[in-house]
């Protein structure tokens, strides 16, 4: 029988818990795999195993770049000219990567008796503990997971088999998605009731949403709200339109899935400091007052000709009455429409002479 406490794969039990006591020890790795690139396909098996790395290990990996993409926004509080690093979100993970979050996951559930989702649910707390996650007394409930699967995990986990496949991972393993998972449903997801909506279609309700934005709209600077975020499933291909993404939940451990999603693929949705919000916001208010001038613009049948919204085979459009004229007999009415006509006059007449930008409409 080896002893625990001898040196394992370079690393004994007591350094490993040391190495992972302070939160935030695994963030620079995490930042380090999102500019990364890793090619090991010209590696032989010995080769592998020398180098210690892991059978399950992905074969090539490059980083989404997204937490360079958003780190960039920090540094400078303004928007880039390059739109938001794409990232596919499939349904499942690759059989390989799902293999190697089972054998992590096997440690604890046959040496404390746990089931897959319970023995998830731990490592999706030690993994924000790691990246530097405080919120919900998380610090605490990392102190209840025992020591040596915490030391086992430190040596095990590979962040790259998770970022490999970008998918849901906990509501893949909270649905009893893993192989030797005969059971037909978790208890946990049996228990809360729990069931992600698969992704693929929230990523047909993002698409056709965000399609329906016309070109005056950086979907960036939208916000995207999912009042019942359960795992953060609906917020991941939304990821990759807006930079303003929210949620909320009755179930703390599904808030916390979701802020572990946040970490591996969309960082804008953990780190949002008061400055940025606003920069974000004074673009979407900018926005709006663009969408609401081409509006009253297009209104007008002389300034439709001229910004080429009418095509010449198209029959001219029947005059629009003017803004805020009311057909009424009352005196009263009739006087406030007048004036309304005559201002909106004043503003047609400023657009046309092109002084309109000395007139303040908001």
């Amino acid at each position: 029988m080896v002893d625990r406490k001898e040196q394992m794969n370079g690393c004994t039990d007591e350094q490993a818990l040391e190495r992972q006591s302070k939160p935030g020890w695994l963030l620079p790795y995490l930042l380090s795999l999102d500019i990364g690139e890793i090619d090991i396909t010209g590696m032989t098996k010995k080769e592998r195993k020398e180098a210690n790395i892991q059978e399950t290990a992905p074969r090539f990996f490059k980083g989404s770049n997204r937490w360079a993409y958003w780190l960039w926004i920090l540094e400078y509080n303004r928007l880039p000219e390059d739109p938001i690093p794409q990232v596919r979100f499939e349904g499942n993970p690759s059989r390989q990567d799902a293999k190697a979050v089972q054998n992590w996951l096997q440690y604890a559930v046959r040496r404390h008796y746990n089931w897959y989702d319970d023995a998830w649910l731990w490592m999706v707390k030690w993994l924000l503990h790691g990246f530097g996650y405080t919120g919900m007394g998380i610090e605490r409930e990392v102190e209840r997971i025992p020591a040596d699967v915490k030391a086992q995990w430190y040596r095990q986990v590979n962040l790259s088999n998770l970022l490999n496949s970008p998918c849901d991972w906990s509501a893949f393993v909270l649905q009893a998605g893993l192989q030797d998972d005969t059971r037909k449903r978790s208890p946990w997801s049996h228990s809360t009731g729990f069931y992600a909506t698969p992704l693929p279609v929230c990523t047909m309700m993002t698409e056709i949403t965000m399609a329906t934005q016309d070109k005056l709209t950086d979907t960036r600077v939208l916000t995207v709200l999912d009042p019942c975020v359960g795992t953060g499933s609906m917020l991941l291909p939304a990821s990759n339109h807006s930079l303003r993404l929210f949620g909320q939940d009755i179930v703390g451990d599904l808030c916390l899935c979701t802020i572990l999603n946040g970490y591996l693929w969309m960082p804008w949705l953990v780190i949002m400091p008061q400055e940025t919000e606003e920069m974000l916001q004074q673009h979407a208010d900018t926005t709006k007052r663009l969408r609401a001038m081409r509006d009253i613009i297009a209104s007008d049948p002389v300034d439709r000709k001229r910004i080429g919204m009418d095509e010449p085979h198209h029959p001219k459009p029947e005059p629009h009455p003017h803004i805020g004229i009311v057909v009424n007999d009352n005196p009263q009415t009739a006087a406030l429409a007048e004036e309304r006509r005559q201002s909106s006059d004043a503003y047609w007449k400023a657009v046309r002479s092109g002084e309109l930008e000395q007139i303040s409409m908001f």
